[in-house]
């Protein structure tokens, strides 16, 4: 073989390499994709659980004086500054005016979601916290969570939320 064989040769082979480290990083990036796109519906449909479970046990209990909360999803939240990124939250709330004026509107005692391998949820206005425990163990959370709030918590949360919506007009 002559040199410039040699030559041809060893460019065929470096071409060849390109396109074969092309063809697998296209195949890692589907497949990131592809995991990404699978994780997050396993995030909607537990969280879809998550949500029917709340509606069972939450929605419409008086977590004091008599005050029931609701069960609702929302996909954003600029008082947690969370945005939407396909999977939602349930929120559990109680109406604003019951403790703190008559000013209409909600104070959310607490959002959740699961969300790639683990629960993620705020209480009040607190940053977001993790749970990588299992759904059961996450129930037993939630319980104790909205069992033990009191009404100076709520009434702190409440003029969080009226101190925010005052600060965004």
């Amino acid at each position: 073989m002559s040199d410039r064989e040699s030559l041809q040769q060893i460019k065929k082979e470096a071409e060849d390499r390109k396109l074969a480290e092309k063809a697998e990083a296209d195949r890692r990036l589907a497949d990131e994709q592809r995991t990404k796109q699978d994780r997050k519906a396993l995030g909607r449909t537990k969280t879809a659980e998550l949500k029917a479970y709340c509606d069972e046990v939450f929605a419409g209990f008086p977590v004091l004086d008599g005050i029931p909360i609701s069960v609702a999803e929302l996909e954003s939240s600029t008082f947690h500054n969370v945005t939407s990124d396909g999977i939602g939250y349930v929120v559990l709330t109680i109406p604003f005016e019951a403790h703190m004026d008559t000013w209409p509107t909600t104070v959310p005692l607490l959002l959740c979601r699961h969300n790639g391998d683990q629960y993620e949820f705020f209480v009040g206005s607190s940053e977001k916290y993790s749970y990588p425990d299992g759904f059961t163990q996450f129930k037993e959370l939630l319980l104790k969570t909205i069992g033990e709030m009191t009404l100076p918590q709520i009434r702190n949360y409440a003029a969080q939320v009226k101190e925010h919506i005052r600060f965004r007009r």
